[in-house]
């Protein structure tokens, strides 16, 4: 284990017997037993076998806090108290509170905890009685003489008056059996005293019936030579005992007067105060040891202090982190990053200070992320800050013929123009996302600090590109759940996908939120950004297609989404405009709403679906691609024509028909049909017969679009003849 060695003289050796010891897994030691105002130096040994021990550690120096003194009593004025010799809730909340324990024990040698002797000082409007009320909490028997004695100098010259003049001296607020008094003695500059006299009808209640006790008692003001006459300002001097009779001095204040009969030595009580907002803390400054962060400040003057405030922006915005008497604070920091403090002060009266400056630590040495890039249109963020924000620095390794452009939500870029490279962007901004288009695939590392995953990123009504900050992947309905509500639109990933809402349901088409990847985010009003600590996986399989090649498009632009029902797992669909492939799914869910199809206007070679073309779906299933038949269901907001929209962020509901192939060389399609079916062949085609279920001929021709809307609903032949033979098959009319 350890020994911890304490002293109070530097110079001094220190005792052979430790303060204290501690066990091998201990590393802190508290000093109950150190006493205000007085500055001690430690030093610790390791505990070695045999009796031995090790040399002594480095010395530090240290103390106990002593914001709770003071020698100032602020009179502030308040209600009347009921002199009952209770202390009722909220009955002296308005008064000045003071701590005039005899920590030091002063005047008797016997030392009581800091906080056990507690005053109450308040007067009415006129300024006609001052309110004084003292919890003992040392004494809990009520004897003859215990007793609170005010050693007063009225005029707060520094001096008692001659003889002949009564007007200064001490009151004594005494219990007795026989009845709690209130008695006056005058004290001359002499060093003599005149006659005690007793108050008539003082008022005065002495009680134990808390556990403790209690004084309540009223001191007069007036001119009266027994009265209370404080000088200009209404300023007197001051001195304070609490008795425990016979001899147990409990309270002692100041805690350093050496004279009772001495006023040079008292402290200062003011009439007329008022209750003012604490001041600040001043001088703040932060510094790290290991993962602890060390929050230090200047003591502010102030007479009637409680404790500090120790505000941080590590928990989103500056929310609490603790509270101290002290002037420092310890604080264990939680994850590498840039951390925010300031300091308030709190009174007695429970009033807060304004915020101190401001402060800012950086911890832990600097990391890496790589930002891979591939061909074409991708949203890009970092959870780094950059000790060097300008996007041709951090960009450095990309600033080459691979990349295109990067942009911010603003549509200000960075490209090349002509032999040189433009930065319109100016700095990386942590808490954006950027739009990069690569003409191959390439990566940058970003060095530097780890961002705060906590902290917030505010959106404003429109869009934005966000950045993610967290350093795992996670859902992204639990990312991004403090904007997802009827402010938010729909939230969209490189690759199309999207969170939006169908109806009364949040539908995650991105699944997991992942490092490196911005996002846009549409904003119908303005909302703020706070990623959790940690969350757990979406659990959405997201399958890129194998055999139906998509080049890719910006999702930056236009986007149409399409949810596809009515296929098995494993099929893929895309989207085509005339011949252009605009957007590919693989089916990997039972699930229409995990079967995301996002289809692109601009595509990384140039133009995708244009508004108002007709929309074509083809299948890709047993290994060969079939045109495919489909129909609109209509959800709740859902679009739900048969051509391309005009509005970014549209969706449609599709169920989709696959065309049944006769062979390698020929297909019908849709199975089952509604209005028409389409005919495919690679062969010239000399006839088409259709039967119905009566065998009767229904059709007869050769053309390729066959009407259906007047065929009844029924099963139906199909039989085509061709230069390379005769194939017949069934289909169906709904």
């Amino acid at each position: 284990g350890f020994n911890i060695y304490r002293k109070k003289y530097l110079e001094d050796l220190f005792p052979e017997e430790p303060l204290a010891s501690v066990s091998e897994d201990e590393f802190n030691y508290s000093d109950e037993s150190a006493l205000p105002t007085i500055n001690y130096y430690y030093a610790v040994t390791a505990i070695l076998e045999g009796d031995a021990q090790s040399p002594y550690s480095n010395i530090e120096e240290g103390w106990v806090s002593t914001g709770f003194i003071t020698n100032e009593i602020s009179v502030y004025h308040g209600t009347t108290p009921i002199i009952d010799g209770i202390i009722s809730e909220g009955e002296w909340d308005d008064a000045f509170l003071i701590d005039n324990s005899d920590f030091l024990g002063t005047y008797d040698n016997t030392i009581v905890p800091v906080g056990s002797v507690m005053g109450y000082y308040k007067s009415n409007d006129a300024n006609t009685e001052l309110y004084v009320a003292y919890i003992d909490y040392n004494d809990d028997i009520l004897v003859d003489h215990d007793e609170v004695a005010l050693y007063i100098d009225d005029n707060n010259d520094g001096s008692f008056p001659p003889p002949e003049d009564l007007s200064e001296g001490n009151y004594w607020a005494a219990h007795y059996a026989s009845g709690d008094v209130i008695k006056y003695r005058p004290i001359f500059n002499t060093g003599g005293v005149g006659d005690v006299i007793y108050l008539d009808d003082p008022q005065i209640a002495v009680s134990n019936s808390a556990g403790y006790v209690v004084y309540e008692f009223v001191i007069p003001i007036g001119s009266e030579y027994f009265e209370l006459n404080p000088g200009p300002e209404g300023k007197s001097s001051l001195a304070v005992f609490v008795l425990d009779d016979p001899s147990a001095f409990d309270g002692w204040w100041p805690y350093n007067n050496q004279n009772l009969f001495a006023p040079t030595g008292f402290g200062t009580m003011s009439l007329n105060a008022v209750n003012e907002i604490p001041p600040a803390p001043e001088n703040l400054c932060a510094s790290i040891i290991e993962s602890t962060a060390i929050i230090e400040w200047s003591m502010p003057e102030i007479n009637d202090f409680d404790y500090f405030n120790i505000y941080s922006e590590f928990n989103r915005e500056f929310s609490l982190l603790g509270s101290t008497v002290g002037t420092q604070f310890l604080y264990d920091l939680p994850e590498f990053g840039v951390y925010q403090f300031y300091v308030t002060t709190v009174d007695n009266s429970g009033q807060e200070s304004d915020p101190s400056e401001t402060v800012e630590i950086e911890y832990g040495g600097a990391i890496n992320q790589d930002i891979l890039l591939h061909e074409g249109f991708q949203f890009i963020s970092s959870y780094i800050i950059a000790p060097d924000p300008d996007m041709m620095v951090v960009m450095a390794d990309v600033i080459n013929d691979n990349l295109d452009f990067a942009r911010n939500s603003l549509g200000q870029t960075l490209r090349k123009i002509g032999p040189n490279w433009v930065n319109g962007i100016g700095d990386w901004i942590i808490d954006e996302g950027y739009l990069v288009k690569m003409n191959a695939d390439d990566s940058f590392t970003i060095e530097g600090i780890r961002v705060n995953s906590s902290t917030a990123i505010p959106v404003a009504a429109g869009f934005k590109f966000v950045s993610y900050f967290p350093e795992n992947a996670m859902n992204a309905l639990e990312a991004f759940a403090t904007i997802i509500g009827d402010d938010l639109d729909f939230i969209r990933d490189s690759e199309g996908t999207m969170i939006r809402k169908i109806g009364p349901n949040w539908v995650n088409g991105i699944g997991d939120a992942m490092p490196g990847e911005g996002y846009l985010v549409k904003m119908f009003a303005d909302g703020e950004i706070i990623y959790p600590a940690a969350a757990k996986s979406s659990g959405l399989n997201k399958v890129k297609p194998s055999h139906l090649i998509f080049e890719g498009g910006n999702a930056a632009e236009a986007v149409y989404t399409i949810y596809v029902d009515g296929l098995e797992i494993g099929d893929e669909v895309a989207a085509f405009d005339g011949e252009i492939m605009v957007g590919t799914v693989k089916i990997s869910s039972e699930n229409v709403y995990e079967n995301e199809l996002p289809v692109f206007s601009t595509l990384t070679s140039g133009v995708g679906y244009e508004v108002g073309n007709p929309i074509i779906l083809k299948v890709w299933s047993e290994n060969t691609i079939l045109p495919a038949d489909f129909t609109m269901e209509a959800v709740y907001d859902s679009y739900v024509s048969d051509v391309y929209p005009d509005n970014d962020g549209e969706y449609s509901v599709v169920n989709i028909t696959k065309a049944a192939r006769l062979s390698e060389d020929l297909l019908v399609y849709p199975n089952p049909a509604t209005n028409m079916i389409f005919i495919s062949s690679s062969n010239q085609i000399s006839n088409i017969v259709i039967f119905n279920c009566f065998g009767q001929s229904v059709y007869e021709g050769k053309s390729m679009q066959i009407k259906t809307e007047n065929f009844e609903s029924g099963v139906y032949v199909i039989r085509i003849e061709t230069d390379n033979g005769i194939e017949t098959s069934k289909f169906t009319v709904k």
